[in-house]
C-alpha cells in the first residue's frame, strides 16, 4: 500500500522553483543567523551550546511552523512528497545547529520512518496525528556492544493476557520528556520485537524514570525509563512478534537517505563561516591567499559531491526501493565523513580562532563536532559499511547487474517521485545499477563533455583512465570477498573495499547530476551552474584522489569557474547545494 499520493507530475520548473521557496521559507522562519541581535542566531546558539542546551525559543518555532510535517506523508496529511525535497528543507535547521535538529527531527524521523515501514494502518495514522499536532517521539534502540549511550541495556518483553509485558531499564532515550510516543525494542525468546507507546498511558506503577543526561548531552532531551512489568496492548506491536530487527531494518534507507541529506547544511555553514573569517583577516587590495581558495573551492565541491550521492539516495527511496539498501548505506556513511574531512580543511584556516567560543569560527568547530554527534559516530559508520559489504561478491557474480543503467530521473532534484511503497521497501536489494552507469561511461568515453571548447575534454579522458583501473581493482576484490573466512564481512579488506565503493557510487550520483543538467531546457533554473562540466571535473578529482589515484591538477580556468560560482553564491546568500536557494544571510 502507498503511504502517499502520486500527485500530477508538474513542469520541472515549477517543481524545482517550489522545493527552493520551501527552503527560503524555512531559513527565513529562523532570521538572519549571522545578526548578534536575532535571538535564534548563532551567537545565542553558541552561548547555548557552551551551557549544553538547546536553544528554547529556537525549538518553539520549530514547532510553530511544524516543521515534523515535513516527515509526515501527504495522504495522512502531511507535507512529504520525496525524501529528498524533505531532507533538503530540514538544511536551514542544521544549518544553524545540529543539536536543534536532533531534538527536533532526527528523533520523530527515526520513529516515522519505522512506522512507515513496518505500521499497521492505525499506527501509521496515530503517530501522523502526533507529528501534525506537534508532538514529537523518541525511541529506546536495542542494546549494542561498543555503542554509544543510546545503545546500552535495553527492554524485555513477554506474551501476557492477550497483550505483552515489558520490563528492563534505558538509560538514555532522547526526547524522553518531550515525546508523545516512544517505539521501545524489547527482547524476547523469539528475538526482538517492537512496541509504539503511548507515553502518557506509561505512569504508574509500571515505570520509573530515571536520572538526567550525562556529561556531554545537555539539551538532547535525554532522560532514563525503567518499565517494572508494565502492561501494554497488543496493538502496540510494530510488525510480528519476534520481527523487530527486520521491521526497523526496512526502514533503514529511509533513515539513512534523509539524515545524511540535511547534514550538508552544517557544511554549509562551515564553509560560509570560514569564508566570513577569510574575509575579516584580508588586506584590502589583497587577492585571496592560496591556501584559503584551495580550502574554500574544495569545500563547496566536497558539498556539492555530498547532495549528488544523497540526491540520489533519497530519490531511489520512491523510485527503486527494491535496490534501494546499499545506495542509502553508502550516502549515510560517506557524507558525514566528506563533510568531517572537509571541515578538518577548513579549518587549517582558522588557525588559533578554530578554539573560539564565539564568532565564526567557533561554528565550525562545533558543527565538525555535531556531525559526527548526529551521525552515530563509528557505530553508524560500521552499521552502514557492513551493509555494503554483502552485495560486493554479488555485484562481482552477476554482470546484468553491472551493465544496467539507472533510471535518469534518480537524479533530476526538485521533480516529482512516487509514494513510499512498504512492501518494496521491505525487498533489501543492492542492485541500484550505478556501477553500470559509471562503467559505461568510462568505457565509452563519455565520463565528460565531448568535444568542449575550453579543452576539458582531454581532463575527463585521464580521469576516466584511472575510473576504470578502480572499476577493475574492485571488483576483482570483490570477487573472492570472503573466501578465505567464509563470511565478506570477515574479511579484512571488506570495510576499504566498502568504501571504495561508496566513492564510486558518489562518482556515478556527480555524473548523472551534470549529465541530467546538462540535457535540460535552457530556462530550467537548476540548468546554468549544474550544466557546467567544471564542477563535475573538480568532483570526480577529489573522488579519485580520495580513492588514492592521483591524477594531473585541475586547470586552472575549470578552478576559477567553480571558485566564481562559490563566490556568487556568498555574496548573495545562495545555499551552496544543488539547490542554490537564497537564504537570509
Amino acid at each position: 500500500m502507498l503511504l502517499s499520493e502520486v500527485r500530477p507530475r508538474q513542469p520541472a520548473v515549477d517543481q524545482w522553483v517550489a522545493v527552493r521557496r520551501r527552503i527560503t521559507a524555512v531559513d527565513q522562519a529562523f532570521g538572519d543567523p549571522w545578526d548578534e541581535d536575532n535571538p535564534l542566531g548563532f551567537t545565542e546558539i553558541l552561548a547555548a551550546d557552551e551551557r549544553e542546551s538547546c536553544l528554547a525559543a529556537a525549538l518553539e518555532k520549530y514547532d510553530e511552523h511544524l516543521l515534523n510535517a515535513e516527515f509526515v506523508p501527504a495522504a495522512l496529511g502531511g507535507r512529504l512528497v520525496g525524501m529528498d525535497t524533505a531532507g533538503a528543507v530540514l538544511r536551514p535547521v542544521f544549518r544553524r545547529d545540529a543539536r536543534l535538529g536532533a531534538i527536533g527531527g532526527i528523533s520523530s524521523l527515526l520513529v516515522a520512518s519505522v512506522v512507515w515501514a513496518a505500521g499497521s494502518e492505525a499506527q501509521r495514522r496515530r503517530t501522523a496525528d502526533a507529528l501534525l499536532g506537534g508532538g514529537r517521539l523518541a525511541i529506546a534502540c536495542h542494546q549494542l556492544e561498543h555503542a554509544n549511550i543510546f545503545f546500552q541495556e535495553e527492554f524485555r518483553a513477554k506474551p501476557a493476557g492477550g497483550g505483552y509485558v515489558l520490563s528492563g531499564r534505558k538509560p538514555a532515550i532522547n526526547n524522553l520528556d518531550r515525546a508523545e510516543l516512544i517505539l521501545a525494542y524489547a527482547s524476547g525468546p523469539d528475538g526482538h520485537s517492537l512496541f509504539l507507546l503511548d507515553r502518557d498511558r506509561l505512569p504508574g506503577p509500571w515505570m520509573k524514570r530515571l536520572g538526567g543526561a550525562p556529561a556531554g548531552w545537555g539539551g538532547m532531551g535525554l532522560g532514563g525509563l525503567e518499565l517494572l512489568e508494565c502492561p501494554v496492548p497488543a496493538s502496540s506491536l510494530v510488525g510480528g512478534w519476534g520481527q523487530g530487527v527486520a521491521a526497523g531494518a526496512s526502514a533503514y534507507p529511509l533513515m539513512n537517505a534523509t539524515i545524511a541529506a540535511m547534514l550538508i547544511g552544517l557544511g554549509d555553514t562551515a564553509l560560509r563561516a570560514t569564508l566570513r573569517f577569510a574575509a575579516g583577516r584580508a588586506r584590502p587590495g589583497r587577492s585571496t591567499p592560496a591556501q584559503v581558495r584551495t580550502a574554500v573551492n574544495g569545500a563547496f565541491t566536497d558539498l556539492l559531491i555530498a547532495d549528488c550521492l544523497t540526491l540520489t539516495a533519497t530519490r531511489s527511496l520512491h523510485l527503486v526501493p527494491e535496490q534501494c539498501d546499499v545506495l542509502t548505506a553508502a550516502a549515510k556513511y560517506l557524507v558525514p565523513k566528506v563533510l568531517s574531512e572537509s571541515m578538518h580543511h577548513l579549518s587549517t584556516i582558522l588557525g588559533d580562532g578554530f578554539h573560539t567560543t564565539a564568532g565564526p569560527a567557533a561554528l565550525v568547530r562545533k558543527h565538525l563536532r555535531d556531525v559526527d554527534t548526529v551521525s552515530f559516530g563509528h557505530v553508524g559508520s560500521a552499521v552502514c559499511q557492513t551493509a555494503i559489504v554483502p552485495f560486493l561478491p554479488m555485484l562481482a557474480r552477476d554482470r546484468d547487474n553491472r551493465t544496467a543503467q539507472p533510471d535518469p530521473a534518480l537524479f533530476r532534484p526538485g521533480t516529482a517521485v512516487p509514494a513510499l511503497d512498504p512492501d518494496r521497501l521491505a525487498q533489501f536489494g543492492g542492485g541500484d545499477r550505478l556501477w553500470g552507469y559509471l562503467s559505461r561511461a568510462v568505457d565509452s568515453g563519455e565520463l565528460g563533455p565531448a568535444g568542449t571548447s575550453d579543452d576539458l575534454a582531454d581532463e575527463f579522458a585521464v580521469r576516466a583512465t584511472a575510473f576504470a583501473a578502480e572499476l577493475a581493482d574492485v571488483l576483482e576484490t570483490a570477487t573472492d570477498l570472503g573466501f578465505d573466512t567464509g563470511d565478506p564481512v570477515d574479511d579484512p579488506r571488506a570495510i576499504p573495499l566498502s568504501e571504495r565503493y561508496a566513492l564510486l557510487l558518489a562518482a556515478a550520483s556527480c555524473l548523472g547530476v551534470w549529465r541530467e543538467a546538462a540535457a535540460a531546457p535552457a530556462d530550467d533554473p537548476g540548468a546554468g551552474f549544474l550544466a557546467d562540466p567544471a564542477w563535475l571535473l573538480l568532483a570526480l578529482d577529489r573522488l579519485l584522489r580520495r580513492l588514492g589515484r592521483p591524477v594531473p591538477p585541475v586547470p586552472a580556468a575549470a578552478v576559477d569557474r567553480v571558485h566564481d560560482e562559490l563566490r556568487r553564491r556568498a555574496d548573495g546568500a545562495r545555499a551552496f547545494d544543488l539547490y542554490a536557494a537564497e537564504l537570509t544571510g
